[in-house]
């Protein structure tokens, strides 16, 4: 008996600084990116744990995928190569912080992910889905982060992203935030409409 209790601990002991290494992460992308995170991560992340649980998948590879997917991108620079730029840039930090080799690596193509290419990892389907579909089930806070002058360029673009429902390719989650697609489409058609009074 003394044999499983002693192993029951080293369990509880390993998962608990496994649980720390993950809380560490959150909380170096909460401190460099504290405006996405409010608006976009935080949502991301949610997506991605309800994801995780209808369709499998390590639970800590799609929470640290989820919440450093734009671990590359530069606040006013060309974010055109952010995904490849941040699975590199992320890398040390997971070394530092003690992952393991193969989940750095499932972390990295989560991050690394390019539109049109097949996943190497259901983790990677899950993150990047989760990440197209918090633009629109949370829509309203991912909006707060526009950095656009006018209404009409905020609405364009809104529309960039909403119309990116068509690259979900989870059925379940696509069929999810369908009725909050059409309805903001609604809405920015009428603004993005010229009446003429």
């Amino acid at each position: 008996m003394l044999l499983c209790s002693s192993f029951a601990k080293f369990c509880l002991l390993l998962a608990l600084d496994y649980m720390d290494k993950v809380n560490r992460v959150y909380r170096l992308l909460r401190e460099k990116f504290p405006k996405e995170y409010q608006c976009h991560l935080q949502f991301v992340l949610a997506v991605a744990e309800d994801l995780q649980k209808e369709r499998g998948g390590d639970l800590d590879v799609v929470k640290v995928g989820a919440i450093a997917h734009d671990f590359g991108r530069e606040e006013n620079g060309n974010n055109d190569n952010h995904p490849q730029r941040g699975a590199e840039l992320i890398k040390p930090v997971l070394e530092e912080l003690g992952f393991e080799a193969d989940k750095i690596l499932k972390i990295q193509d989560c991050i690394a992910y390019k539109k049109g290419d097949a996943f190497k990892s259901i983790e990677a389907e899950i993150v990047y889905n989760a990440d197209v579909a918090s633009k629109i089930l949370q829509h309203e806070a991912f909006m707060l982060m526009v950095k656009k002058d006018t209404f009409r360029e905020r609405a364009e673009w809104a529309m960039k992203y909403l119309d990116r429902i068509e690259k979900i390719t989870i059925l379940s989650l696509k069929e999810k935030c369908l009725s909050k697609y059409q309805e903001l489409k609604q809405i920015y058609k009428y603004v993005l409409t010229d009446y003429k009074f």
